[in-house]
C-alpha cells in the first residue's frame, strides 16, 4: 500500500483523509507528489512542508474538450471526478482581458474542461468510453423506435 505524503493535498482537505493507492500507482492523482510506501498515517501527523517530489508537468494545464451544453460538461466531469481526475471548466466571455486565456487554452466559444497534462490521456480514454456509451444508447433507441413502429 502507497500513501500521499503531501499535507497540503486537495484530497486531504476534500476528505479529511490521507490519501491511499495501489502499489502500482507511483503519484498523487491528486496533487502529483510521488507516493510513499506504507500505510496511510493521520493527516495531523504529516509534516507540514512546502510540496516536494512535485513534477513540475503535472502544473500544466490543457484543454480536454468543448463542449456546447452544460449537461455535457457537467456529465464529462462527473466521468472524471469519479477516477480523480481534476478538471476546471473554462468558458470564454466577450470581455477584454480574456484573449490570453482564450489563446492559452484555444478556446472562443463553448465551454472548455481543463484538466492536468500529466491526466490527459486517461481522461481522453474516459471521455471515449463516455462516447461509446452514449452511441451504444442511441442505437438501442433507434432499435426501439423500429419495433413501435411495426406493432
Amino acid at each position: 500500500m502507497k500513501y500521499c505524503p503531501n499535507s497540503d493535498c486537495p484530497f486531504i482537505t476534500e476528505h479529511g483523509i490521507v490519501a491511499e493507492f495501489q502499489n502500482s500507482v507511483n503519484r498523487c492523482p491528486d496533487c502529483g507528489t510521488d507516493l510513499e510506501i506504507g500505510n496511510a498515517p493521520d493527516p495531523e501527523t504529516l509534516p507540514k512542508q512546502p510540496l516536494r517530489n512535485l513534477d513540475p508537468d503535472s502544473l500544466r494545464f490543457v484543454t480536454l474538450a468543448v463542449f456546447s451544453s452544460e449537461e455535457d460538461v457537467q456529465l464529462c466531469r462527473n466521468v472524471l471526478h469519479e477516477a480523480r481526475i481534476q478538471t476546471t471548466v473554462y468558458t470564454p466571455d466577450a470581455g477584454e482581458g480574456d484573449w490570453e486565456l482564450q489563446d492559452a487554452y484555444g478556446v472562443t466559444q463553448g465551454k472548455a474542461v481543463i484538466v492536468r497534462e500529466s491526466d490527459l490521456p486517461r481522461a481522453l480514454q474516459l471521455l471515449a468510453n463516455i462516447e461509446e456509451f452514449w452511441e451504444e444508447e442511441e442505437e438501442e433507441e433507434d432499435l426501439d423506435e423500429g419495433e413501435d413502429e411495426y406493432e
